[in-house]
């Protein structure tokens, strides 16, 4: 673990203990809270929906698997809400990760009920992964800008902090990318194949929704665009120039 992914989970309070699962706890916040923000019934439903498979994914694969999360209580709700949103978020990535393993060892194995049944999952993981990024930013973008992103920069954690030391992610994409690589590779008119590529499709129209959703995010919260790292960066390239 790199020090950047270590104040990634130190500041969504991301717990790796080898042999812990402690998902209940973070599920019922989320649940808890989902009545008071402006999720669509469809979003609620979706992220609902995630978060129960998630569960039971990473207690199937429990000790492999270990996940946990630190209380948030007593944050401010908005802060609170960006939190938990990020901590749920762990725990689909978590499933999804998981769930990738096996879905790359189904395409060695030409199993193709399980290989169709975890992406099938995956897209369903996806769904939620999307509504979970639209839940932890379910508050005005002014708040986000006075309240929740200052919490990100100095004191508080190093200069140039961003979602990309999210290590789970990281994992995320490179195994989303080896199964891909691996079905493309699969003929797309032997019988058994035909809804392996329907649920590839399927996947692949998840991953632009959550796409399409996380630039939206992006420019609500931070119309010019520019990233704590981002900043950080120019700032740092500026006192090269005239150091």
């Amino acid at each position: 673990m790199t020090v950047h992914d270590a104040a990634y989970d130190r500041y969504f309070g991301l717990l790796r203990t080898p042999g812990q699962l402690l998902t209940a706890p973070v599920v019922a916040a989320v649940t808890g809270d989902l009545p008071h923000t402006g999720l669509t019934g469809d979003r609620r439903g979706a992220l609902t929906e995630g978060m129960c498979l998630a569960s039971r994914i990473v207690a199937a694969g429990h000790p492999r698997t270990p996940f946990g999360t630190e209380p948030v209580d007593g944050l401010p709700d908005p802060l609170r809400r960006w939190k938990l949103g990020h901590q749920v978020f762990h725990l689909l990535l978590t499933a999804m990760n998981s769930g990738l393993d096996d879905a790359l060892a189904a395409t060695r194995t030409a199993a193709w009920p399980s290989l169709l049944h975890g992406m099938e999952q995956l897209r369903l993981l996806y769904d939620a992964a999307t509504a979970a990024m639209e839940y932890a930013s379910d508050f005005p973008a002014a708040v986000y800008r006075d309240e929740v992103r200052p919490t990100m920069a100095p004191p508080h954690l190093p200069p140039g902090f961003s979602g990309a030391f999210n290590r789970d992610h990281r994992v995320m994409v490179r195994r989303m990318r080896g199964l891909e690589r691996s079905v493309r590779a699969l003929p797309p008119d032997v019988p058994p194949l035909v809804a392996v590529h329907r649920a590839a499709a399927a996947l692949h129209s998840a991953q632009r929704c959550n796409r399409r959703q996380h630039v939206r995010i992006c420019r609500r919260c931070v119309p010019d665009g520019a990233s704590l790292l981002q900043l950080h960066l120019a700032q740092e390239d500026l006192a090269c120039d005239t150091g």
